[in-house]
């Protein structure tokens, strides 16, 4: 099947924004929770995924399944429970790591950027410049619908659903971005429809992409 135009804007969109994005430099600075080499004591539960309990008081989550989980780049996984999430092309250009589609009418995309929190970046400055890529590739402000905080892999994240028109046709995207002290993670789901049509079934799509994204600890 061909690919829709409008995914193939949006690559080409995230691929240009991703390496902008990736200059952005200000801010607070965030911590990361650290790999030991410690004797191994026990394990535990946090944010319902399983951690590794280390002798000097350190933990890291316990590593991901290959046998369910793709992965995407550097220390990001995407494990769906879903099987309708099939691996798409695109991966390996620029900072588009990977991208999935849903059905017909839902893709995802991921861009991993090899700068974060340590370097001075916050989620409020992440999130600005991904909607300013989009109003500048689209040639038209998004229309900001919600912007809540959210949590990716136990790490802070924000959550802005936006729609923007390509083509006189509408779309919605919800973009999550989440940071580590040296990564940026971009979680981008779009789909049809416009401003007034988002639905609980949207928004627990995007939840789900969320909720199947590992980030292993640094």
């Amino acid at each position: 099947m061909a690919e829709p135009s409008v995914q193939k804007a949006t690559r080409r969109l995230v691929w240009r924004g991703a390496r902008t994005l990736g200059a952005l430099s200000i801010g607070a600075l965030l911590t990361s929770v650290p790999v030991s080499a410690a004797e191994v004591v026990g394990e535990s539960v946090v944010e319902g995924k399983t951690v590794t309990l280390f002798s000097d008081e350190t933990w890291a989550y316990k590593p991901v399944d290959p046998q369910s989980c793709s992965f995407l780049s550097l220390r990001v996984y995407f494990c769906p429970k879903d099987a309708a999430w099939q691996r798409d092309s695109g991966d390996g250009r620029d900072d588009v790591v990977a991208s999935f589609r849903h059905d017909d009418h839902h893709y995802a995309l991921y861009t991993v950027t090899k700068i974060g929190a340590s370097s001075g970046r916050t989620l409020k400055t992440a999130s600005f410049a991904a909607l300013t890529y989009f109003e500048h590739a689209f040639g038209q402000k998004p229309i900001v619908i919600s912007r809540t905080a959210a949590q990716v892999s136990g790490l802070p994240a924000e959550t802005t659903v936006f729609a923007v028109t390509y083509e006189d046709i509408p779309y919605l995207y919800f973009n999550t971005v989440v940071l580590t002290d040296r990564l940026t993670v971009q979680i981008l789901n779009f789909q049809f429809g416009s401003p007034d049509q988002v639905t609980d079934a949207d928004r627990k799509l995007h939840a789900d992409i969320i909720a199947a994204t590992r980030i292993e600890a640094e």
